[in-house]
């Protein structure tokens, strides 16, 4: 079974925040071999509630990805026809969700909906 493709966030302008964000970390490519592990089951629907992702508010759940030397936090919403990554955001320890990192995700969220509505 192929995995639904998943949609980066785009700005208005055109531009994509997320897909420059990934690009600035230099991902290992053991990093994305897990990245794109997790983001398959989260898209076919295999993923499991609060153990490979967490519901958190306004549509917006969240990925958290262990890395061999860092932790980070993908946001993303599931808008049914696929998913849509919405920011990217780096951790040194596990702790409370960045709450800007949530409330930038929850913004572009609502900008997404509304310009495709």
């Amino acid at each position: 079974m192929l995995a639904r493709e998943w949609d980066y966030y785009t700005a208005p302008g055109g531009g994509s925040p997320v897909a420059k964000e990934l690009q600035k970390v230099k991902l290992s490519e053991w990093e994305v071999g897990r990245l794109d592990a997790l983001l398959d089951l989260v898209a076919d629907g295999m993923a499991r509630p609060n153990i490979d992702f967490k519901y958190l508010r306004d549509g917006v759940s969240e990925v958290l990805i262990d890395g061999r030397d860092r932790t980070f936090r993908l946001f993303y919403a599931d808008l049914g026809g696929g998913p849509l990554l919405l920011a990217l955001h780096f951790i040194s320890k596990k702790r409370q969700v960045d709450k800007r990192a949530l409330d930038l995700a929850v913004k572009r969220l609502r900008e997404w909906t509304k310009r495709h509505s």
